[in-house]
């Protein structure tokens, strides 16, 4: 078994790595526990999105990717997480630098994916998955015969954290929801 993480062009590996060098030691580092000039990008996951409409049994194939997300470590600790976008056919451009519970649950979701048995007899792919319609990040381990999610805390009602689902089984739970939220008025 191997898991991988993406691989983003060079480019945006080289935005982050600026944007982290130019904002090192400056007040906004220090806001973000990122003061650390030798602080560094990594784990590069490819970052899609789903919408409401999207969701349904075969919902991955409808997922877009919007770009990368590197993990920022500071010695030995996550303490950030930098998104460029990169849709396809477009420039890349970084988007955020943020911290909180996804940033440590993104690393933990990844060290929980190491450790299934589910994984041992292929090669996944780590993708970074949102649902902002229903409050959902999960880690999304692909390969070519299956697909994996992790939901990471806090996540939607429906779902338990850090609980690894099949993709048949997390769209069948959310595909309810989806529609409540729909029916609701809510955009797609």
């Amino acid at each position: 078994m191997a898991i991988k993480t993406g691989n983003p062009p060079e480019e945006a590996f080289q935005l982050v790595s600026a944007v982290l060098k130019n904002i090192a030691g400056s007040s906004i580092a220090a806001n973000m526990s990122i003061m650390d000039p030798a602080c560094r990008a990594e784990m590069p996951l490819g970052t899609y999105v789903l919408g409401l409409d999207d969701i349904s049994p075969d919902a991955l194939v409808k997922a877009r990717q919007i770009g990368w997300r590197y993990t920022i470590y500071s010695e030995d600790e996550p303490v950030a997480a930098a998104e460029v976008l990169a849709p396809a056919g477009e420039n890349i451009k970084f988007s955020h630098i943020n911290q909180g519970r996804y940033v440590e649950a993104t690393v933990a979701a990844m060290k929980q994916a190491e450790s299934m048995e589910q994984l041992a007899n292929s090669d996944y792919e780590a993708r970074f998955l949102k649902l902002s319609a229903l409050y959902i990040k999960a880690l999304w381990m692909h390969s070519e015969t299956d697909d994996f999610l992790i939901p990471m805390p806090p996540t939607f009602n429906v779902l338990i954290p850090n609980h690894s689902y099949s993709a048949a089984e997390f769209f069948e739970i959310l595909i309810p929801a989806a529609a409540a939220r729909k029916a609701a008025g809510d955009p797609a």
